[in-house]
């Protein structure tokens, strides 16, 4: 079952069964059940932040692939697709790294969103060389979620 979540200036969707949280850095993340038999979770981060209303989500993508390919040994952009819509601009791209810590390998699904001065940076985690059947189900959950972003019509900066 999924039901609409309402950030701070965005809606989506998201699966009735996986926990919200928030932080400092981030709006909020979405933590889903234990998958299967492995104790590690996926999650789904939402980070929203103000930028000079000219930026691009192209020119966003730029900076993060600097700082992730600095920060995560091995980092790779697997694929990466560009979309306008109206006045978003939003890049959705499929990541690979290796955490430095644990060195276990990492796959990400991110979308970047710009509209109005206002960025949004959504990313799906988990680990990379799941089950097939188990890694296409959590790929599918992160896309209908990524898919499901939108602004809402107005926002206040934040």
């Amino acid at each position: 079952m999924w039901v609409e979540f309402q950030g701070p200036g965005f809606t989506m969707e998201v699966p009735s069964e996986w926990r919200v949280m928030a932080s400092p850095q981030f709006q909020a993340i979405f933590f889903s059940p234990l998958i299967g038999q492995d104790p590690r979770r996926a999650n789904l981060t939402v980070a929203l932040q103000d930028v000079p209303d000219d930026t691009t989500a192209r020119a966003l993508v730029d900076v993060l692939n600097r700082m992730q390919a600095d920060s995560y040994p091995d980092f790779s952009v697997v694929c990466e697709t560009a979309d306008a819509a109206g006045e978003v601009s939003k890049i959705q791209r499929t990541l690979r790294w290796r955490n430095p810590s644990s060195g276990e390998t990492v796959l990400q699904h991110q979308a970047c969103h710009v509209r109005d001065g206002l960025a949004c940076i959504l990313t799906g985690s988990r680990p990379d060389g799941l089950p097939d059947d188990v890694a296409t189900g959590v790929d599918g959950v992160f896309q209908r979620m990524l898919a499901s972003f939108a602004f809402h019509a107005t926002h206040v900066g934040l």
